[in-house]
């Protein structure tokens, strides 16, 4: 199913212009995914109309805030949002691939190499154990999230991987504001700040912009499940 009217509009009020190619790469990502999610749980979508307006649509959202070239790795990858749409839409951008599940891992690289992006790396790993060793850790211009926990324990999962003056780009839904309210304890002891807060209020997606000033202390990551059940 090629891409619906929606989904143009959404790439209008993203400011992403995505040419034929971009859209035949996707289209096949999405049968790819549609087909995979009949044997594992890699979406709750379950039309290729969902998933174009839910998830690709969703995905266009940080494709501005994010450079041209360098680094960037996607915390939670599951079945690809928003790394492999990053990937595509920044070839000269090196994305890793980050998520604690063998199986969803397999299906990356396997859609990675089918795909033809060069550009992508896929690491197995969980993010506490990840962000504690190299060549991870302070390695990453820019570290994505999209729907992986409160804002809270999310910066413990995904600061740590940044490198100094590196960003988060942290996708997050109409009660933002309140993460970032109960966030300020994690954004002091994580050594970070929020530098921009790019959608208006009560929007269904907003990216929090998240700046990492200093070196996250050696103590976080904490171990395993740590964060969330003591977040900070």
């Amino acid at each position: 199913m090629p891409a619906p009217n929606e989904f143009h509009a959404l790439c209008a009020a993203a400011g992403v212009d995505l040419g034929p190619r971009h859209l035949a790469i996707l289209e096949e990502y999405l049968q790819r995914l549609l087909a995979e999610n009949q044997r594992m749980n890699l979406t709750a979508a379950q039309t290729e109309k969902d998933l174009w307006i839910r998830h690709i649509g969703d995905c266009l959202r940080p494709i501005p805030l994010l450079p041209e070239t360098g680094t960037a790795l996607d915390v939670g990858s599951g079945g690809g949002f928003p790394g492999l749409p990053a990937a595509m839409l920044r070839p000269e951008l090196q994305v890793t691939l980050l998520d604690s599940t063998r199986k969803k891992c397999r299906f990356l690289e396997q859609t990675a190499a089918a795909l033809r992006l060069p550009n992508v790396r896929v690491h197995y790993a969980r993010a506490e154990d990840a962000g504690r060793d190299r060549p991870l850790r302070d390695s990453f211009d820019c570290v994505l999230a999209r729907a992986v926990a409160p804002l809270r324990v999310l910066l413990e999962l995904t600061v740590p991987f940044a490198r100094e003056g590196g960003r988060v780009l942290a996708m997050k839904g109409a009660k933002a504001s309140e993460e970032v309210a109960d966030a300020q304890n994690a954004f002091a002891e994580l050594q970070c700040s929020l530098r921009e807060d790019v959608g208006a209020q009560g929007d269904a997606t907003r990216i929090l912009v998240i700046g990492k000033d200093a070196p996250t202390p050696t103590k976080y990551p904490r171990k395993p499940g740590i964060p969330g059940k003591r977040p900070l």
